[in-house]
């Protein structure tokens, strides 16, 4: 059984559509056809395809070495 989630207007709760687990890939920018509002969407999760970062022991993405 399919388990669908409601995707509702943030302004005037008005359904904008029905999704399933997993079924947003990329962010989504939609405009209320009611209110105007435009409601901002992203996955919960990250691309499962992300690369790694290739200094893992700079916490902050810097190529430069930490002061310490």
């Amino acid at each position: 059984m399919t388990t669908w989630t409601e995707i509702r207007c943030c302004g005037c709760r008005r359904l904008l559509f029905k999704m399933t687990a997993g079924a947003l890939a990329g962010a989504v920018s939609i405009k209320c056809p009611r209110c105007a509002s435009f409601n901002h969407l992203r996955p919960e999760s990250p691309h499962p395809q992300r690369p790694d970062r290739a200094g893992k022991d700079a916490s902050c993405g810097s190529l430069f070495p930490r002061k310490t």
